[in-house]
């Protein structure tokens, strides 16, 4: 007998019940079978752009960040560092452990929030303070300012200013520009600038100059009594023409002293001053004598 006649008559054999629970357990193993090949395939999807964003956002790394503003030649504490993981690639030189930081001192302005490197950190043998910041053949000069040299308190570390001298007094004033566009380092003590619209009432005023204008401005400083600072836009550098404090003194006139004519002494003293050093000349009388004779010769006296 043909094989698939017998398969049709041994269903056909079967009750329709059974031959519908069949089907229906055939349809939902069916169905079941192609969602879980479907979820499948949608999972390894997600892991795939998963992965592939990962990739382009880095992976996971541990940095150093400043939790607060780390001011510019200061000590790195601990209380000022945390460490967190984030998604990125390594740069060169980024800290992965705050201890490797603290104690060291600060470079420069480690803004809070910023990720902490090598480069941000002082050499272990270079002092902190004003010395970190002067460039190497400069020098930090101070010098007095009030309210008014000092422009109001509005000069900040950091500043660019011009310094000016004056010399003279009333219409004969003098003033001239000494150095231009100079920067501040420090006002008073402090040597950070701070929030944006802080006065700074500092007594005096520190700023870094070349070797050849430390003594420029000392000479200055000495010679008129009281400099006077202008200030400078931070991107204006246009340089100003300089004066040697000297040039602002007028010169000393010459004195022209009146000739007094001589008084001719009397005629008279001429005459006796004269005659009296004019000695009297005689002659002088030699007497001869040659056997019996006798003879008085007269000679002129020299």
């Amino acid at each position: 007998m043909n094989p698939l006649r017998s398969i049709f008559l041994g269903i056909s054999r079967i009750p329709l019940p059974v031959m519908l629970l069949a089907i229906v357990v055939l349809a939902v193993g069916v169905t079941t079978l192609i969602v879980s090949y479907l979820h499948e395939q949608e999972t390894k999807t997600a892991q795939a752009i998963r992965k592939a964003q990962q990739a382009e956002q880095g992976e996971l790394i541990r940095v150093v960040k400043a939790v607060k503003d780390i001011p510019e030649g200061s000590a790195i504490t601990f209380e000022a560092l945390e460490e967190k993981e984030i998604r990125g690639h390594y740069a060169q030189g980024t800290l992965n452990n705050a201890s490797l930081a603290v104690g060291r001192t600060a470079k420069y302005l480690i803004p809070a929030g910023n990720v902490v490197s090598f480069g941000d950190l002082a050499p272990v043998d270079q002092l902190p303070g004003i010395e970190a910041r002067l460039k190497e053949g400069y020098r930090a000069v101070t010098f007095p300012v009030d309210s008014s040299s000092g422009v109001a308190g509005f000069v900040a570390p950091g500043s660019r200013v011009d310094i000016l001298a004056s010399a003279g007094s009333g219409h004969e004033t003098n003033t001239g520009c000494i150095l231009s566009d100079v920067e501040v380092i420090a006002v008073g003590d402090t040597t950070q600038r701070a929030a944006s619209g802080t006065t700074y009432q500092g007594s005096t005023i520190t700023v870094a100059v070349s070797t050849a204008d430390t003594t420029k401005l000392i000479k200055a400083q000495i010679a008129s009594g009281k400099l006077y600072m202008a200030l400078r836009n931070q991107k204006d550098h246009m340089p100003i023409r300089v004066v040697d404090v000297t040039s602002l003194y007028k010169p000393v006139a010459e004195i022209n002293v009146p000739s007094v004519p001589l008084i001719p002494p009397p005629q008279d003293n001429l005459v006796r001053n004269a005659d009296a050093q004019t000695p009297t000349t005689k002659d002088y009388s030699v007497e001869i004598i040659s056997g019996t004779r006798k003879e008085i010769m007269t000679v002129p006296a020299i």
